[in-house]
């Protein structure tokens, strides 16, 4: 699996479906999965759906609990998380997302700006 050429979000896509396909090889539910772990249902889902970025610790451990051993397979994956991990170049571009930064540069600015461009008579 040679993965480097994708970014992260492609990265933990292909991670996720990995991890879906060996939970479903072994017939479990999301449900007996997380159980088995002691995670929380929700964070189980997180990481299968690839909302989160998958630690080594817990990739490993999850890893284990499937019963993967092929160190090709594994040592791909691992590659998948930690690319998975990194930012997308796109991220430096973003505008920051938060109530701060709202409030002192979007909406006063809107406040200002009437919602018709000219005036009803």
């Amino acid at each position: 699996m040679n993965s480097h050429s994708y970014g992260p979000i492609v990265q933990r896509a292909l991670l996720t479906r990995e991890l879906v396909k060996l939970r479903q090889e072994r017939k479990e539910t999301q449900q007996v999965t997380a159980r088995a772990l002691k995670w929380s249902l929700s964070k189980f889902i997180r990481v299968e759906g690839g909302d989160v970025r998958l630690s080594q610790a817990d990739l490993e451990y999850l890893l284990r609990h499937y019963n993967v051993t092929d160190e090709g397979y594994i040592n791909d994956l691992s590659n998948l998380a930690e690319g998975g991990r990194k930012r997308g170049w796109w991220q430096d571009y973003q505008v920051p997302n938060d109530k701060a930064f709202a409030d002192s540069r979007w909406l006063p600015a809107r406040q200002n700006r009437s919602i018709f461009s000219t005036k009803r008579r």
